[in-house]
């Protein structure tokens, strides 16, 4: 599972990119749940904070429990859709 998969079933993920040079890719660093390093400076204090966090979470799962997930459940469906309407396919 990549990372946005497993931020949006409500895994606790970290994104480590030091220098991040393209902004867009900053899309998920306000989220909850996401522990965000573009910075090479306080990166090993937020690493080793963020698997503290993990380890003394309850190893009940919190699925379903990000909002976000709702608007991504239809997202493959929509997307066999599209590719289903496309008169070359059929």
């Amino acid at each position: 599972m990549h990372l946005d998969g497993a931020w949006l079933v409500s895994k606790s993920v970290i994104r480590i990119q030091p220098d991040l040079r393209n902004d867009s890719l900053r899309m998920l660093q306000s989220k909850k749940g996401i522990v965000f390093i573009d910075s090479k400076v306080p990166a090993v204090n937020s690493i080793v904070s963020w698997i503290q966090n993990v380890s003394n979470q309850d190893t009940e799962s919190e699925t379903g429990k990000n909002t976000d997930l709702l608007l991504h459940q239809q997202a493959t469906e929509k997307i066999f859709d599209v590719i289903r309407s496309i008169s070359v396919f059929n």
